[in-house]
């Protein structure tokens, strides 16, 4: 397979794909971009690193978990300004992740 093949196939057919191999793990919790990176890689062919956009709804949800467990521990340290300003960045990523 060639990266033209890969890129124009379906999801469908990406995960029929990615399940051959015998080391990956979580073929159906991947999205398209994901399967895409991890058939190419199989194949030998080299990545195209685009240009940084938007983060990804799960990167972002692991920032919010790491942002409320310091929000905790600024609420435990009775530091209310810290507090207060870590809720905000957990509104303002939480409103990324809605598109």
């Amino acid at each position: 397979m060639d990266a033209r093949t890969i890129e124009k196939l379906t999801i469908i057919k990406l995960r029929e794909e990615a399940l051959k191999i015998p080391d990956v793990v979580g073929v159906h919790g991947m999205n398209k971009e994901e399967l895409i990176n991890l058939l190419k890689i199989q194949n030998g062919i080299p990545i195209e690193k685009k240009q940084k956009g938007s983060s990804t709804i799960r990167e972002i949800k692991k920032k919010i978990k790491q942002v409320k467990q310091e929000r905790v521990a600024a609420i435990d340290a009775k530091d209310t300004t810290k507090a207060l300003k870590l809720r905000k960045k957990i509104k303002k990523l939480k409103r990324k992740t809605r598109h």
